[in-house]
């Protein structure tokens, strides 16, 4: 029950010489001053909570059902981009391994054209340097051949002019 100021002055007045001023203070502290400001009673305490609990059940079952259809459509999106991404990832790879198929092909060719050539280039060579060997060879022998023969015919010709000499000095 609410009182008015001047219900409230009336009784301090007529109980303060009766009790005391602080007991009378403490006994108008449990009347409210306005409205709203009364206690509440057991009964409307427990009316109170039961309509809250209510609510909140309610409130949870709709969040429950909103986080279901929430998380369920996260699982299919999650899904569809990993599918998604799955896909993606063996095409790049496929693609990368046909490039690097066609760059070890090319290489491979490249390797054995370059092998050919360096091949046929070094028998070429070598073809050159046993020809040239030869000739240089033939010239060489031929040169001290020459040499040997010009070596013979002076050995020759000083042996003739010794004997020519001995002869011409024992006659």
């Amino acid at each position: 029950m609410v009182l008015s100021q001047k219900q409230r002055g009336s009784i301090y007045s007529s109980l303060a010489p009766v009790i005391g001023e602080e007991e009378a203070d403490a006994l108008l502290s449990q009347f409210p001053t306005r409205i709203g400001d009364e206690p509440v009673t057991r009964d409307v305490l427990r009316a109170d909570l039961a309509e809250l609990r209510t609510e909140l059940k309610d409130d949870m079952a709709v969040l429950r059902i909103e986080l279901k259809d929430e998380m369920a459509a996260l699982r299919i999106e999650l899904k569809d981009e990993m599918a998604a991404l799955r896909t993606e990832v063996k095409g790049d790879m496929s693609t990368l391994s046909t490039g690097l198929k066609e760059d070890m092909s090319t290489l491979s060719t490249g390797l054995k054209g370059d092998m050919s050539t360096l091949s046929t280039g070094l028998k070429g060579d070598m073809s050159t340097l046993g020809a040239d060997l030869r000739t240089e060879l033939h010239d060489q022998m031929r040169q001290m051949a020459m040499w040997v023969v010009g070596a013979i015919i002076v050995a020759m010709v000083g042996g003739m002019s010794l004997a020519a000499g001995i002869a011409s000095a024992l006659s």
